[in-house]
């Protein structure tokens, strides 16, 4: 490699580092749109949860079994049209 070829692949490589290190982190912003920041940082609306109701001290609801019907030795797949 001549020595200039070289000093530009440092160059090179020195402003992709930089490249990167400014792309890291999240600078502060005076925007108060809202949605340019994310909700912990600054959260607006705080929803609350409903009051538990009757429904709730029922418990889980009895779910139907599935039955697994093997299908008969002597049948063959389906045709594929």
């Amino acid at each position: 490699m001549t020595g200039s070829m070289a000093k530009a692949i440092r160059v090179g490589v020195a402003l992709a580092g930089l490249a990167l290190l400014a792309a890291c982190g999240d600078s502060e912003s005076t925007d108060k749109r809202g949605y340019t920041k994310s909700p912990l940082e600054s959260p607006g609306i705080i929803i609350r949860p409903e009051k538990p109701s009757v429904m709730n001290s029922l418990g889980t609801p009895i779910m139907p079994t599935l039955e697994v019907i093997p299908p008969p030795k002597d049948s063959t797949p389906a045709r594929k049209s």
